[in-house]
């Protein structure tokens, strides 16, 4: 989880090592889950952990599209033992290396899927590695890309990247990220955003934004109210600064 009292930065630079200071987007804060500890052990294979957290960008960023949280009930019934993970990340690519920051992609299966957790890559497959903790596991759920994992840990004490890992699910924590800081519409718990007829009508009950950035018909928020607010949200996904291992060899992201 968070390691000390640094907020991490945050930039979408293939290699992290070379970024100029234009392309890093500073942390303003973390949002640790209450209830995950450095000193509990979650034992072998999957379990819970609570190993999820937040970071907080200083500023939005507006280059790219969000990625999409499934809901509890789409991440349970689209999520099919056997099916392809995308995992993204910028640790080791061999265990036997020390070199990291460079962002490489990789395409494994999910072996096991538990209320909390999830097991990707078989032996020999593609997979996480040391560096890419909170790093994102991607699945394509009827013909859309969801982000249902989070790089947490190695399935045992074995210090090799070659035999699969561990990834927090998202949908679980989907209430505590919300009380954290707004989302997106489309996003996690939140409804998409009307986008009928009467979509800019000022009038909630017609499904428009509402007056006064309410966002009216049911609509969910970006007001950015919350901490942080639902721009400066540094996906949940690369808020975990933890340790463990993972990755074997992996393609580069171009």
């Amino acid at each position: 989880m968070f390691i000390g009292t640094e907020v991490p930065a945050f930039t979408l630079e293939g290699d992290a090592n070379s970024a100029a200071g234009n392309q890093i987007v500073a942390g303003e804060g973390t949002r640790q889950h209450p209830d995950f500890s450095l000193q509990s052990d979650p034992g072998p294979g999957i379990g819970q952990w609570y190993d999820v957290g937040l970071v907080i960008l200083s500023e939005p960023i507006t280059s790219v599209d969000y990625a999409i949280l499934p809901d509890v009930q789409e991440a349970t019934d689209g999520m099919q033992l056997g099916m392809d993970v995308e995992i993204v990340g910028y640790g080791l690519i061999s265990t036997t290396g020390f070199d990291v920051g460079v962002k490489y992609h990789g395409v494994a299966d999910l072996v096991d899927v538990g209320p909390h957790e999830l097991f990707i890559a078989e032996p020999g497959q593609q997979q996480n590695c040391n560096g890419d903790s909170g790093g994102p596991a991607f699945v394509d759920i009827d013909g859309n890309q969801r982000l249902v994992g989070i790089v947490s840990r190695s399935p045992d004490s074995n210090p090799t990247c070659d035999h699969g890992g561990i990834d927090t699910r998202v949908d679980p924590y989907l209430e505590w990220i919300h009380a954290q800081v707004d989302l997106p519409c489309g996003t996690g718990l939140s409804e998409p955003c009307d986008t009928g007829p009467d979509a800019g009508s000022d009038d909630p009950d017609a499904g428009g934004p509402g007056v006064d950035g309410d966002d009216g018909g049911g609509c969910c928020s970006v007001s950015g109210d919350a901490p942080g607010g639902s721009a400066f949200l540094a996906l949940l996904v690369l808020g975990q600064i933890f340790r463990r291992r993972r990755r074997r060899r992996r393609r580069r992201d171009d």
